[in-house]
């Protein structure tokens, strides 16, 4: 596919180009910080899951909670 002259300026803005970039490593760079930064709110997520869970597993282990725990927890555990 070949691009005009006045079509190659109106991409070339989106892509940010910076200063001694070429436009196929500028394209690159932008969709490898767009990969980052799915990654980093997957991470995210999964960190908030992990932090549920741990909630859900030290209420269900404290001696009374509704449900039974499978073992009581150990002398001195802290909550983080």
């Amino acid at each position: 596919m070949s691009l005009s002259s006045g079509t190659s300026c109106l991409v070339a803005p989106q892509l940010d180009l910076r200063p001694g970039l070429k436009a196929d490593d500028a394209k690159r760079l932008k969709d490898l910080e767009r990969e980052n930064s799915h990654l980093k709110r997957l991470l995210t997520d999964a960190e908030l899951d992990k932090a549920a869970l741990k909630e859900i597993a030290w209420e269900t282990s404290e001696p009374g909670a509704p449900g039974g725990s499978r073992a009581p927890p150990h002398a001195g555990h802290e909550r983080e």
